[in-house]
């Protein structure tokens, strides 16, 4: 194999390789967007010695 060959079939290894780690980490985190979007809604109440801020 010459230089030039070489350089193209690595070339494309990286960007299939690339495409293909896109699309597995989409599919792997769609389920989970969805999800978070039906949640509910959680309220946090934290004791602090400063003032509450009156809007």
């Amino acid at each position: 194999m010459d230089g030039e060959s070489r350089s193209q079939s690595r070339r494309r290894f990286l960007k299939t390789s690339g495409l293909v780690a896109g699309l597995t980490a989409t599919a792997v985190t769609v389920p989970w967007v969805r999800r978070a979007g039906a949640a509910d809604t959680i309220t946090w109440k934290i004791q602090t010695s400063w003032p509450g801020c009156r809007t």
